[in-house]
Parts: structure tokens; sequence; C-alpha cells
């Protein structure tokens, strides 16, 4: 399941938040983004314990569709699935992790662990994105936003 903004346990309780700025400022409540600007991520945890995420690579960035969600980074060759790393990582309260990029086809991949293995596949187009992080407990975490060309 994908849960917007904070991801609670069984009892209700808040566990991460996950969020999405513009990290030079400009407009806080606005989510719109246009190609070359720098959007980033932020996951908290904000409970009183010290919580497990898997690594920082666990993302997936999406378009919304006609069709649903569509990952936009895709490998550049046969491979179906890229490895991944199941360990799990210690995030105290109010740590976690940060996620900064450029919006282009090239800045979105830079730094990734499989950068030379990945393309955005289509290129970037105007519309609503989502980046999911897959390294929490029960599910997915995600944040929207909106890019314009």
């Amino acid at each position: 399941t994908i849960q917007y903004g904070t991801l609670t346990d069984d009892d209700g309780t808040p566990t991460f938040a996950l969020g999405v700025r513009n990290p030079d400022g400009d407009a806080p409540d606005d989510l719109t983004f246009q190609r070359g600007d720098k959007i980033e991520f932020r996951l908290v945890n904000v409970s009183n314990r010290t919580l497990t995420t898997g690594n920082e690579h666990k993302f997936n960035l999406q378009l919304q569709t006609e069709t649903g969600w569509e990952e936009v980074r895709g490998t550049t060759d046969d491979a179906d699935r890229l490895p991944y790393t199941d360990i799990g990582i210690g995030q105290p309260p109010g740590e976690g992790f940060t996620w900064s990029f450029e919006l282009s086809e090239s800045g979105l991949l830079a730094g990734h662990p499989h950068e030379d293995d990945l393309t955005i596949c289509p290129d970037l187009q105007p519309g609503r994105y989502r980046f999911a992080y897959w390294g929490v407990p029960d599910g997915h975490l995600a944040a929207q936003f909106d890019y314009t060309d």
C-alpha cells in the first residue's frame, strides 16, 4: 500500500513522514517545478524511538498516466531487476534520508549506484509525479509534485 505524507504503525502512531520541497525556498507551498529546478525529498522518523528503514536507494519516481502510475526510470539493457541490498538502517527520532535532484533526465539519475544502468524513459513531460520510498515497513511512503516544461 502507498501512504502519502505520514506512515503510521498498527496502533495508528506516526512512524515516518515524507515531504517534498524546493530547497531554494522560493515558495514552500508551491509543489510545481520546472525543468532544471532543484527538488528535495525528506524522510524523517517522527516517532519517539529508533525505527528501521532499508537503504536510501529504494525509491521509485513515477508519472501519473491514464493507466495509472508508471515508473520513469528503466534499465538500459535487458536486465529485469537491479540488485539492492536488504539491509536495515536504524533511524533515530528526527533522523532519516534526504534526496536532492535536478529536474532533468541526467539530474534524476546522478549519484544513483545504478546510474549507468538506468535511463529516463520517456523524457520528462508535464504532469503529476510522485516519489515513492519502499524501504519503510508495511508499504510505500510517497510525496507528489507537478512538473511543467
